[in-house]
């Protein structure tokens, strides 16, 4: 859908948004992400920059310079256009909203580690309050209970929100692989070679700084000894790797190269001098794990303790689960291991009070002659062994089980 707000509107419900959430609680969030962009380098600082741009509302703040920005005549970027759009569903939701939660979500809002899983809940609300649904959001009593109840016209769901982070279940986490190669890189460099490794490990890659010390230790070691692969305890190296050739590459092409041809499922970076703004001496690292990733099992797990925990059983109830990363679900939606485990889970009698799933990823933004326009990828599953025949009018899944969501 394409979103156009007047700089006025936008400026209000930002505005608004900041007096809601606490404008100290939100600096101490834009400070704490400036900080680690600032204090880190190579990859580590890479992987920063990328955190900070996958949840925007800290850079968008700084941007808009908390409420100093004038407006009149200004172009406003996606960023706070982006900020903007979510701080007018606040607003729209609020008057729903019993005090106890407006102050679980003021806090929530104001926390890098809470921000994204409230917004989501936020988000799949506002998505049945526009639909029609009149919303009873689930006061904090010491038990369990969902986020919300959505009621129209008879029917009655129990609706619970979960996030899961994009490292949940992986044996290899993004920011220790980031850390890994640049301790790597770090010995490697005044050696002045360039080429290929490859690492296997065995069970996971250590989150531990004195374990990837180690590890770095022993490939450099067996480096230094004249041989292109070795064994240890954690894993195996094999290295392909040549004295400096001084010649200047096309970073981008030779890295893309590298990306078409590395092994299924490795992480990979490369790295490279540079020498007057071009780049030289390219040192390429792939690493695996010999064990599988459990992000399946982790979605698994999730929707079992929300349907077992979360809702009461005694109307249908709707999961919804946030899967960072997936920039779209059609490929997912038949055939895939989501489809697959999703299934397994509606199989169980005790999940029959469960009508169904509904999965969602980041929203995607994207600027053309008529505005912005956000487009967010989602895919529901109907369970089709609901006990309760009243949520077949649900139009989440009325027609085909694999309905996105829009």
């Amino acid at each position: 859908m394409v979103t156009e707000l007047n700089s006025a509107t936008l400026v209000q419900s930002i505005d608004n948004f900041i007096k809601f959430v606490g404008i100290g609680r939100l600096k101490q969030s834009a400070a704490s992400l400036r900080k680690g962009v600032k204090l880190s380098r190579g990859l580590v600082h890479r992987y920063h920059v990328a955190e900070a741009a996958s949840f925007t509302w800290w850079s968008a703040l700084d941007e808009y310079e908390w409420g100093r920005r004038p407006f009149s005549g200004y172009r406003f970027s996606d960023n706070i256009i982006a900020l903007g759009k979510d701080a007018t569903k606040l607003e729209t939701l609020l008057p729903t909203m019993p005090e106890s939660v407006r102050r679980k979500f003021a806090g929530s809002f104001g926390a890098r580690a809470g921000a994204p899983a409230a917004l989501f809940e936020m988000t799949m609300a506002h998505h049945f309050h526009n639909s029609g649904y009149k919303l009873e959001w689930c006061e904090d009593v010491g038990a369990p209970m969902p986020e919300f109840v959505a009621r129209k016209q008879g029917l009655e769901l129990e609706v619970e929100c979960k996030q899961l982070s994009i490292d949940t279940g992986r044996r290899v986490a993004r920011l220790d692989f980031c850390q890994f190669c640049d301790l790597l890189y770090q010995q490697l460099r005044p050696l002045e070679l360039m080429g290929d490794l490859h690492v296997d490990v065995d069970e996971r890659l250590s989150n531990k700084r004195q374990d990837q010390v180690r590890m770095v230790s022993d490939i450099v070691k067996t480096l230094k000894r004249g041989k292109g692969e070795g064994v240890f305890d954690w894993g195996n190296v094999t290295m392909h790797m040549l004295p400096d050739d001084r010649a200047l590459i096309d970073f981008a092409r030779v890295e893309a190269a590298h990306l078409r041809n590395k092994p299924l499922q490795a992480h990979f970076a490369m790295m490279a001098r540079d020498r007057d703004g071009s780049a030289t001496a390219p040192i390429a690292v792939s690493l695996t794990c010999r064990k599988a990733d459990g992000v399946l099992k982790c979605v698994y797990d999730t929707l079992a303790d929300a349907a077992r925990i979360q809702l009461s059983g005694i109307r249908p109830g709707v999961i919804c689960l946030f899967i960072p990363g997936i920039e779209d679900f059609n490929d997912l939606a038949q055939g895939s291991g989501l489809e697959a485990i999703t299934r397994k889970f509606f199989d169980s009698e005790n999940r029959s009070h469960v009508a169904g799933v509904v999965y969602s990823s980041n929203e995607l933004i994207a600027r053309s002659v008529a505005g912005v326009n956000f487009s967010t990828q989602a895919l529901a599953y109907r369970n089709l062994s609901c006990r309760f025949p009243e949520v077949e009018a649900f139009r989440f899944f009325t027609d085909n089980p694999n309905l996105p969501v829009r």
